[in-house]
């Protein structure tokens, strides 16, 4: 039987920024990993058949 209801999860987003100077400097920043919790409200479930 499904369950309903909210579910709390984590949402990570990856930033790599790469970046170039007009003096020919140029380097890279990152993976900067920015987790953000949320709560998702489940009002329908459907089964997936698997083997």
């Amino acid at each position: 039987m499904p369950r309903f209801g909210f579910f709390r999860g984590t949402v990570q987003a990856f930033w790599t920024v790469r970046w170039t100077s007009s003096t020919g400097l140029a380097g890279t920043v990152g993976p900067v990993v920015v987790p953000t919790p949320m709560s998702l409200r489940v009002v329908e479930a459907q089964p997936v058949l698997g083997r």
